[in-house]
């Protein structure tokens, strides 16, 4: 599992095909793309299924700022070489111009494949199917959460999910993504076993790795099914929870009016059983948050 953690966000690109791309950095991004925001992610739909946006889209977007800083870079280094040209000789310039490209070339390698790297570890790719599905249950989720939080947050007493929804994305994110290399290798291993004689010697190592393979798939699929269903459950009930506060709110400020028209006095007390209800529910709501923050 991955040692990094997100810093309150996660990106998350998603193809015309419903594959994902969850990452710690943003990145690079070539065409157009929707872009929206709520707690804990930012979510990036690509409208154009190019090869080239595809590609684009697994690296930093640190490297086409760098690739433009290199040309500038280069740029310079080019005048430079002219300038001592016209001052010197050519035979002085033109060594020093390639001299200078050919070390930006050089580091600029060094620093992307560095980067390259550090980004490999720091992004997970869903392709479309069980593991994507899986992952926009969770996004639903984390929206619906972030949508009823303004309503929520007073009532729990934290101001913004914004760290453990990310923490939970990401979290799913890297288990369906070993998920999904596993269900791969099982696949290639009973396809190489079938195209085997019944006689093959090899036959009996291959089925041990598959027997391992599907032992190493199951605490994995349990866990992110258990993980899903925890985010949906903490999502309908924040949901159910901010609709029904605001239903009550809506309730006691017509009560109010009609007090007014009528010259009753005001109530000196709000209702004990919604209050208590209300107080219950909450107290549900933090346990669930509590769980999802790892604090539980």
């Amino acid at each position: 599992m991955a040692a990094d953690q997100p810093d309150g966000v996660v990106y998350v690109v998603t193809d015309l095909a419903g594959a994902h791309l969850v990452s710690l950095d943003e990145p690079a991004m070539l065409g157009p793309a929707l872009r929206t925001a709520h707690e804990g992610a930012i979510h990036l739909t690509l409208f154009d299924p190019s090869p080239v946006a595809a590609a684009h889209r697994h690296e930093p977007a640190e490297l086409g700022r760098d690739r433009a800083l290199m040309a500038a870079a280069g740029v310079l280094a080019v005048v430079a070489s002219l300038v001592l040209s016209f001052a010197v000789s050519g035979w002085v310039g033109a060594p020093v111009a390639v001299a200078a490209l050919v070390g930006l070339a050089v580091a600029y390698d060094r620093h992307a494949t560095r980067s390259r790297r550090r980004w490999a570890g720091r992004q997970r790719t869903l392709p479309s199917g069980t593991e994507a599905t899986q992952f926009s249950r969770a996004l639903a989720a984390t929206r619906t959460i972030s949508a009823a939080w303004p309503r929520i947050g007073p009532l729990v007493q934290a101001e913004t999910p914004r760290r453990e929804l990310s923490a939970a994305l990401w979290e799913v994110a890297d288990r369906l993504h070993m998920h999904a290399r596993l269900r791969e290798e099982l696949s290639s291993l009973h396809r190489a076993r079938a195209d085997l004689r019944p006689a093959a010697a090899m036959r009996a190592d291959l089925t041990d790795r598959i027997d391992r393979v599907e032992a190493a798939l199951e605490p994995l699929r349990t866990h992110t099914q258990r993980r899903v269903a925890s985010l949906e459950r903490l999502a309908r009930q924040c949901a159910d929870l901010a609709r029904d506060e605001q239903a009550a709110a809506v309730a006691r400020e017509a009560l109010r009016r009609a007090d007014r028209s009528l010259g009753l006095l005001p109530a000196q007390s709000p209702d004990r059983a919604t209050e208590q209800e209300f107080a219950e529910r909450v107290r549900w709501i933090i346990s669930a948050y509590r769980d999802l923050s790892g604090l539980g």
